[in-house]
């Protein structure tokens, strides 16, 4: 499983799955985490988009062709700012004031809530 949180590199991940199937996989019973599992057809590896500090979040729980994005927020006022992701065209967007990973890996390493999320070994 590989790890990923400098946001052009996360965005670059993301661009490769465009088209997948993108769904809220796991959340907190407060929504302040949650767990956007992309999914690809070609592909064994999953994508998980793990973001912390949830403020607002509209749109779908689930869809199809996924054109998702990460920016910076300047709508976040907070000491290290936050995170808008968006797919435009699905009319999804949250927004964090936490952190964010991506995590790529077989869907047998991933478990099925968020306290025990990562089953396998993390690379850096």
């Amino acid at each position: 499983m590989k790890q990923i949180t400098d946001i052009n590199q996360v965005n670059d991940v993301l661009a490769d799955y465009n088209g997948s199937i993108a769904d809220l996989a796991l959340f907190s019973i407060s929504l302040k985490r949650l767990a956007i599992r992309i999914t690809k057809a070609d592909t064994t590896d999953v994508l998980h988009l793990v973001v912390v500090g949830c403020l607002h979040i509209t749109g779908p729980f689930s869809w199809k062709n996924a054109l998702m994005e990460v920016s910076f927020s300047d709508e976040v006022d907070a000491p290290f700012g936050g995170y808008i992701i968006t797919d435009k065209k699905a009319g999804f967007k949250l927004t964090t004031v936490g952190g964010l990973v991506i995590l790529k890996g077989r869907l047998e390493e991933f478990g099925d809530s968020l306290d025990h999320f990562v089953i396998g070994d993390v690379d850096e």
